[in-house]
């Protein structure tokens, strides 16, 4: 809702204006000074580097957004002001536009509104085209509020007093443009602001950053090896370069392309190599061409696409021996600080199923990501397992590259000898524990992952839902439930997760559930002596439904027994002396306890949509035990 408050204030002003239509009052000249002041309010909250910190519990914003506190007060009654504020801009011209269509029928009065709507989509889509900045706007928009003065005869002297707001409200725009650090170039692009400056190290000029918006896009740099005597160079390379150490491509898919380190990358260690380069915003792809210290982009071998990733993918025919996804994030959204990325459809696994698709035997997939949050890693890693059938290679840079590749092909990928990787302790107390606002962290620690890190289970992104920067389905629900009997959770509130306490030893558990409507998920932790064992549930090689347990850490993946079929049981291991905590996600109904037996209960902590995993789906089912659901006695 935040995010559409923009457009939801200048739909109620301009209805609102409209309802006034019929006051003696003619409320649009003042709307040049109400503008103004609306301008200034927001130059004054930039200057003052206020940010509403309206993100909501779950979910993933880049850049600093993801340290600030949760939304307060204090920044609703900013919200608020804004929204009210708008609207009053908005009443004012939406008079002047009630009063011009009373004139005409009702059916050639909305005729023309619709038509003067198509005319300033036309008109701002061609300003964008031409990529200029905002002070252009207002002014293509200034003359055409003066024509409308005139067009309905309004006095020169009240022309020229309105025309004075409209005039300082251009220079207000216009001294932002110079109030800018010296080097900095300004670009404006179809989809956001761009912004350069170059980038030293030790004095040595080594490339530029750009930024979007005022927030760090990406540094093209000169990683040729002219400057390996500078450590943040050598471990920028070191991950460009790391794709080759699998496979010498002759033809490669760079997407998401951006000015073209990853192209410079190709070019450097597969010379000779076509590399097609996707990119979406043209103004970054123009810089690669003009401001990249290695030029990839004005390589004969090189065909640059301005387009989108996943539209260039469904277009193409062309198979690749390496499609390489460039730390694929838009920085953007599709609406106005929407939820919905202009990236999300890129992590999709519709679209990976393409990406496979465009593979030639053979072929492999690099794809690199910024990452914060352990969540959003388990989320890719399930991702590429479920498209390719096998787990991805995981490489962890050090801070300096700040990046975590996913390495994956049709066949297994094995590390290279002698490359570093990460133990378990080590993941867990560098990558997982050291970063107090997240749950992922880069240090000096570089190398492989160790796959059993990830979890086996996560929301599926599909195309019904590409939301990866949101860690559940739906708000959390904070009211636990505990009850001795059927805890029951309604078909559009599933349960994300709970835990089953069991008492007892060798206990055996039946779910119940409807095939039509729910997939059983499960996966059992044993705490024995406060040591965490994860039980492989195999119930085609084990009679008993599990296969031994070792001690692992929390975060530690899962395999998930996915049913459904109605009234499977699990029969858990008799050695088990303490409580066992078992672990579902999107279970079809929740788990159903003997009435007898007020000892067992269910908490649901969470109640949200879920997707499992759908490649862990039970085959060969666990013969149900007795008759009906719930635990037999």
């Amino acid at each position: 809702m935040f995010r559409r408050s923009g457009l939801i204030a200048a739909l109620l002003g301009l209805g609102v204006g409209m309802l006034l239509s019929t006051r003696r009052i003619q409320l649009a000249l003042y709307f040049p000074a109400a503008l103004l002041v609306l301008a200034v309010f927001v130059v004054i909250l930039e200057h003052e580097n206020l940010v509403l910190p309206l993100v909501s519990q779950g979910q993933f914003e880049w850049g600093h957004f993801q340290y600030l506190p949760s939304t307060g007060i204090f920044s609703y009654l900013v919200l608020v002001a804004f929204f009210f504020l708008m609207v009053g801009v908005f009443i004012l011209i939406g008079q002047g536009v009630g009063r011009t269509l009373r004139s005409f029928r009702p059916l050639a009065a909305y005729s023309l509104n619709i038509f003067g709507s198509l005319l300033g989509v036309l008109s701002f889509a061609f300003l964008n085209w031409l990529q200029t900045p905002p002070t252009v706007w207002f002014a293509w928009g200034s003359i055409g509020f003066v024509g409308y003065l005139f067009l309905t005869r309004v006095d020169r002297r009240r022309t020229l007093l309105v025309s004075v707001p409209l005039l300082a409200m251009m220079g207000l725009l216009y001294s932002q443009t110079l109030n800018q650090p010296a080097g900095v170039s300004t670009y404006w692009s179809p989809y956001y602001q761009v912004q350069t400056n170059p980038f030293d190290i030790n004095g040595h000029r080594v490339g530029y950053t750009i930024a979007v918006n005022k927030d760090a896009l990406q540094f093209p740099m000169n990683l040729s090896g002219r400057f390996n005597q500078i450590a943040r160079i050598r471990s920028e390379a070191h991950q460009y370069n790391l794709p080759y150490t699998f496979i010498h491509p002759k033809h490669v898919l760079v997407l998401g392309a951006g000015t073209g380190n990853d192209v410079a990358a190709a070019l450097r260690n597969a010379p000779g190599a076509s590399v097609d380069a996707v990119e979406i915003d043209p103004v970054v792809a123009s810089l690669g061409h003009t401001i990249h210290p290695e030029r990839p982009y004005n390589n004969p071998n090189v065909h640059v696409h301005v387009t989108d990733a996943r539209s260039f993918l469904q277009q193409t025919s062309t198979k690749y021996d390496l499609i390489v996804f460039g730390k694929l994030d838009s920085h953007r959204v599709f609406s106005h600080m929407s939820s919905v990325r202009m990236d999300n459809y890129i992590y999709t696994l519709e679209n990976f199923q393409t990406v496979r698709r465009h593979l030639k035997p053979g072929g492999m997939v690099a794809l690199g990501f910024v990452v914060h949050e352990k969540w959003i890693a388990d989320r890719l890693f399930i991702l590429l397992v479920h498209v390719f059938g096998h787990p991805p290679l995981v490489y962890q840079t050090d801070r300096l590259a700040f990046d975590t590749l996913f390495f994956i092909s049709n066949g297994h990928l094995a590390i290279p000898p002698g490359s570093p990787t990460i133990s378990h302790a080590q993941f867990v107390e560098q990558v997982l524990h050291a970063d107090p606002n997240g749950t992922w962290h880069y240090s000096q620690l570089q190398g492989y992952v160790n796959p059993s890190e990830f979890l086996s289970h996560s929301t599926m992104l599909t195309d019904d839902w590409p939301y990866l920067y949101m860690q559940n389905r739906a708000h959390p629900d904070h009211s636990g439930l505990r009850a001795p009997g059927l805890v029951s959770c309604p078909q559009n509130r599933r349960p994300e997760f709970g835990q089953l306490e069991l008492p007892l030893s060798g206990s055996r558990l039946r779910l119940a559930g409807d095939q039509r409507h729910y997939r059983h998920c499960l996966a059992v932790w044993l705490d024995l002596d406060h040591e965490y064992h994860r039980y492989l549930l195999d119930p085609a090689g084990c009679p008993g439904g599990y296969s031994g347990g070792e001690p692992v850490a929390r975060h530690s993946a899962v395999v998930d027994v996915c049913s459904t079929h109605r009234g499977t049981a699990l029969q858990l291991p008799g050695s088990v002396d303490r409580a066992a905590g078992l672990r579902f996600l999107d279970a079809g109904g929740c788990v159903k306890p003997s009435r007898g037996r007020p000892d067992l209960f269910l908490r649901c902590h969470f109640c949200s949509l879920v997707r499992a995993l759908r490649e862990h789906q039970l085959r060969a089912g666990f013969k149900p035990h007795g008759r009906g659901g719930g635990w037999p006695v």
